[in-house]
């Protein structure tokens, strides 16, 4: 019980990250700081995202090794899918930060509503996570592109993560 509340902290720290970090960014921009400054924040931006996809990957790498060893296919899926979403929304709070600060990031957002960006963010972050993107939003900008290709290859990684995992979870249940 106690890891799996010491998990849902660090999940909840790596749902907040990019929110609090923007947020103090544009407190540190509002000060009228150099141009370089925003590029600077970008990559650091950038880094908390692959350490935050980095740590799922490896928590879900972690949890694959266990499922194997216990052979509880249902807890396997569940995880399957809890980090998908995870990882989507994360993705998705990363977008909406860069939509944000420069609407040109991303063209075709409709802009009505803050949750209706939010939602277009999330059916955009799963149709990229999932790979059949059949949304109309388009990354414009180097770090949005940059940001969606990261999550395409992340995607990749952790697919072929569950699919290999999966073949050996079935093989061993044979035997």
């Amino acid at each position: 019980m106690k890891k799996w509340f010491l998990y849902q902290s660090r999940s909840f720290l790596f749902l907040l990250l990019p929110i609090l970090s923007y947020l103090f960014f544009k407190v540190i921009n509002s000060l009228e700081l150099n141009y370089s400054f925003n590029y600077f924040f970008g990559l650091f931006f950038y880094f908390q995202l692959l350490i935050t996809v980095f740590y799922f990957i490896v928590f879900q790498v972690e949890k694959i090794y266990k499922f194997n060893k216990n052979k509880n296919l249902r807890l396997f899926l569940f995880q399957i899918s809890s980090i998908i979403l995870i990882l989507s929304f994360i993705f998705t709070l990363y977008y909406w930060c860069l939509f944000d600060y420069d609407p040109s990031n991303f063209s075709n957002v409709k802009t009505e509503n803050g949750f209706l960006v939010i939602l277009d963010f999330l059916f955009y972050g799963l149709g990229v996570f999932l790979m059949n993107n059949n949304s109309t939003i388009q990354a414009d900008s180097f770090f949005a592109k940059l940001f969606v290709g990261t999550e395409m290859f992340s995607a990749f990684v952790i697919l072929v993560l569950i699919f290999a995992n999966y073949a050996d979870f079935k093989n061993s249940k044979k035997k």
